[in-house]
């Protein structure tokens, strides 16, 4: 009887540590979990390129910010690029060239190698004249 109340426990938590090995093992042949995006995220992405086209460019930013923090979280680094450029580009169209140049460097840096980032180079070259600056400013 008493091994009843000693192995279940046992068991019991062996089986919960096993379990959460199995979530990851660098020695399984386990590929990673695929980029799961909600049609509600590619629709509200999609009615942000609409808006942007419409030329309303505050309502297209809330929307492409709101779908940037979604392909974020889901791992979806295309599509977050692409948001995080029409972001930039609304800024840009609003005349806050500031924050257009800030997005524009981040998603460069962030981003690089993705079509986004350099569309985001192209952009950033039209703002200052030149291009990209490097750190510390426009010290001569």
């Amino acid at each position: 009887m008493w091994h009843r109340k000693i192995c279940l426990p046992v068991v019991l938590v062996a089986a919960s540590a096993l379990a959460g090995c199995a979530q990851y093992s660098p020695w399984s042949n386990a590929r990673p979990r695929p980029v799961v995006v909600s049609q509600a995220d590619l629709a509200t992405f999609n009615d942000a390129i609409s808006l942007t086209e419409s030329l309303h460019y505050e309502a297209a930013a809330g929307k492409f910010q709101q779908v940037f923090d979604s392909f974020t979280i889901a791992g979806d680094r295309k599509r977050a690029a692409e948001a995080m450029f029409w972001l930039g580009f609304c800024r840009e169209k609003q005349h806050r060239s500031v924050e257009a140049r800030a997005i524009y460097l981040r998603l460069a840096d962030e981003y690089a190698g993705t079509r986004a980032a350099h569309q985001a180079d192209q952009r950033l070259s039209r703002l200052s004249g030149g291009g990209r600056r490097p750190a510390g400013g426009d010290k001569h």
